[in-house]
């Protein structure tokens, strides 16, 4: 899953949600990545509305580099699954 837009962000708990029923074993880690990205998301609002108010190119630039940290995060789940998979075997 790659988020490209903030209309991806509700799509992406649910998909963090059900990470967190498949795979027991890691629910800390889980629990500790969907934290950084709730804190990123966060930011990025943040820098959406800043650039909104302003038309800055910097806030828009911030606000690409927290959706790239998010798409980062979310490949970092992707391993945990890929993990977990092969663990079961």
């Amino acid at each position: 899953m790659i988020v490209k837009h903030e209309d991806d962000f509700p799509r992406l708990r649910a998909h963090i949600k059900r990470y967190r029923r498949r795979f027991p074993m890691f629910v800390a880690d889980i629990k500790r990545i969907e934290t950084n990205i709730e804190s990123s998301i966060k930011i990025y609002s943040e820098y959406m509305i800043k650039y909104r108010r302003t038309k800055s190119e910097m806030f828009y630039n911030d606000a690409l580099t927290q959706l790239e940290s998010i798409n980062e995060l979310v490949k970092l789940i992707d391993q945990i699954e890929l993990m977990s998979i092969l663990s079961r075997r």
